[in-house]
């Protein structure tokens, strides 16, 4: 395990997850609240939430922790599908039917 500050430092920004933090940091609420055409770029926090597998598996917990920890990591996926697939059906409806009233068809 490599423990010098200054390695660890240089190794993760010449490397693309520092890159992928970066995006994910310009996408927050906080810079997109003066830059709102920014709001994409927090897109790049899923890719965080994807690096839970990696930290999952080098882990020194016990077996039984690591497969809830695995289905903890399951449900968050199913979440961000299920997110996924209700914008891409939103923005369907808005283009195809306009606004919608109270949230019901008429």
């Amino acid at each position: 395990v490599e423990r010098h500050y200054k390695y660890i430092i240089r190794r993760y920004v010449k490397s693309l997850r520092f890159w992928t933090d970066i995006l994910a940091v310009v996408g927050s609420t906080f810079v997109t609240f003066f830059y709102p055409h920014l709001h994409l770029f927090g897109l790049f926090k899923i890719a965080r939430i994807f690096r839970l597998g990696f930290l999952l598996a080098r882990s020194n917990k016990s077996q039984d922790e690591k497969m809830l920890y695995g289905l903890g990591k399951l449900m968050i996926y199913l979440l961000i599908y299920l997110h996924t697939v209700g914008c891409l059906w939103w923005f369907t409806i808005m283009r195809n039917f306009g606004e919608v009233v109270d949230g019901f068809d008429r």
